[in-house]
């Protein structure tokens, strides 16, 4: 964190504003800021974000279009950096239901609104910066749960398996300037799913039925998925994350494995991700590009 001015014993102290969608990235970063002796605030966008897991925290709930609610909470509790942490699926504006601030940040996001995700972010990336805040990147306050090189666990991919995980990482950039998702499937040369709107957990789903395809045998193990962030994207607003459940959905789509680019990668629940993959008997691996 930067280091701060002494500030007169009347000013409270400032806090860090959490922006928190769906996930428990929001309340492991609430947890880790707040054991680290750092004040925090959580706005909780309603529909999305778990208020169960964000209990503990001093939070509030506002809904995606109410953004003249959210930057007063802000500001309300001394907010000055703000982390946006946790997926949200991008609603019909009509649902927004924006307040007055909102419709005018709305017209002012512009075409941006139905662009791709690293478009719109940038693009809200900007609109808070010119409302005086600063935007943080989740993991500068996450370094344990950044995704370290090399194996993690008891498992290895075996010499097919990092061939698939280099074809899956050049994919992933050749599509990067189309603003397309994080991930892709790979099964022995084959590409078997790249990750578009429907996300991570929704493109391993879709991979059960294809294993067949692929000319897989029921019951054998093989490809992976391989996570990277975008070439050239905002990593504090839009970092690819994976966990348990990317864990669990890799292991019913039959798949040997999951890769991730090492120090540019979120890991949710780190140790409980990792023992998952040693029990279903998944590799975990960081490719160093």
């Amino acid at each position: 964190m930067r280091a701060e001015s002494a500030l007169p014993s009347s000013t409270p102290p400032r806090a860090i504003g959490i922006v928190a969608g769906a996930g428990p990235l929001p309340s492991e970063l609430a947890g880790q800021l707040q054991r680290q002796g750092v004040a925090v605030f959580v706005v909780a966008l309603e529909g999305f974000a778990d208020e169960r897991l964000l209990a503990p925290y001093p939070h509030c709930t506002v809904r995606l279009g109410a953004v003249g609610a959210l930057l007063a909470a802000l500001r309300q509790h001394h907010c000055r950096d703000v982390v946006l942490i946790g997926p949200i699926k991008r609603p019909h504006w009509r649902a927004m239901r924006p307040d007055a601030t909102g419709a005018l940040m709305l017209a002012r996001l512009g075409k941006a609104i139905w662009g791709g995700d690293d478009h719109l972010l940038r693009a809200v990336v900007k609109l808070l910066e010119g409302e005086g805040f600063w935007v943080r990147g989740a993991h500068e306050f996450l370094a344990s749960h950044v995704g370290d090189p090399g194996q993690q666990g008891r498992h290895s991919p075996d010499q097919q398996a990092m061939a698939d995980m280099r074809q899956a990482a050049r994919i992933n950039r050749a599509l990067a300037a189309e603003d397309i998702g994080q991930g892709c499937v790979v099964r022995k040369g084959q590409v078997l799913a790249v990750e578009a709107l429907e996300g991570t957990d929704a493109m391993l789903a879709r991979c059960q039925g294809l294993v067949a395809l692929a000319g897989g045998v029921e019951g054998e193990r093989a490809g992976l998925l391989y996570k990277s962030a975008k070439h050239g994207q905002d990593i504090r607003v839009d970092m690819p994350a994976l966990g348990p459940e990317t864990i669990r959905g890799a292991a019913k789509a039959g798949l040997a494995g999951v890769g991730y680019e090492a120090g540019s990668t979120l890991l949710i629940a780190p140790d409980e991700t990792s023992a998952l993959a040693d029990r279903l008997g998944l590799f975990l691996y960081g490719l160093q590009l």
